[in-house]
């Protein structure tokens, strides 16, 4: 089945395995449940700071999960390092793009 048949590109990585989808935002509350209502992820997190979202990953992958992180910006950075796998998105920060695994064009998830 094509992706276009689903909902959203998070529906789709969920029908192929991914067990759940988080975003770590360091926006404020409303911002963060309005991206996470619009991309339907499993759970979010407003106003983390770069370490915390670190922290976060490290603690998955402590409790034996596989971890992909997608990062665009420096606060995104140390998360990408600390993720199985980073992936930064093409027109984001220098950093972020050089410490991930994997870059990709933001038109073209």
């Amino acid at each position: 089945m094509r992706h276009e048949a689903y909902h959203s590109k998070v529906e789709y990585l969920v029908s192929h395995g991914i067990a759940s989808t988080d975003i770590l935002i360091g926006d404020c509350y409303r911002t963060a449940a309005a991206i996470a209502a619009q991309v339907g992820v499993d759970d979010f997190r407003a106003g983390v700071l770069p370490a915390d979202k670190a922290e976060y990953v490290a603690r998955l992958r402590r409790e034996g999960h596989t971890v992909l992180m997608v990062g665009d910006g420096i606060n995104d950075s140390p998360a990408l390092s600390e993720a199985d796998a980073g992936i930064a998105i093409s027109d984001g920060a220098a950093i972020a793009r050089e410490i991930a695994d994997i870059t990709i064009a933001a038109d073209s998830l």
